[in-house]
């Protein structure tokens, strides 16, 4: 369970860590450098969300992966 944990808080760290502007790069406002990364994490991480909702709207309810998964190992 520590592993787990050391892990989840060494990600989040380098996560936040990205987000101060390394002083060899040329960013000029430091305010601009975060919103924008900020943005790109955001519109990065939507399509996984985007086809998942796609994905429910289009089956009918319990047809997404986990229902296949557990209707394979039903038939086993």
């Amino acid at each position: 369970m520590a592993d787990r944990r050391g892990g989840l808080l060494g990600c989040i760290a380098s996560f936040l860590l990205g987000f101060i502007p390394p002083s060899q790069l040329k960013t000029g406002d430091t305010v601009v450098y975060v919103l924008l990364l900020g943005l790109a994490t955001l519109v990065l991480s939507l399509p996984p969300f985007v086809f998942a909702l796609l994905e429910r709207r289009r089956g009918a309810p319990g047809s997404g992966a986990a229902a296949r998964v557990s209707e394979t190992r039903a038939s086993r």
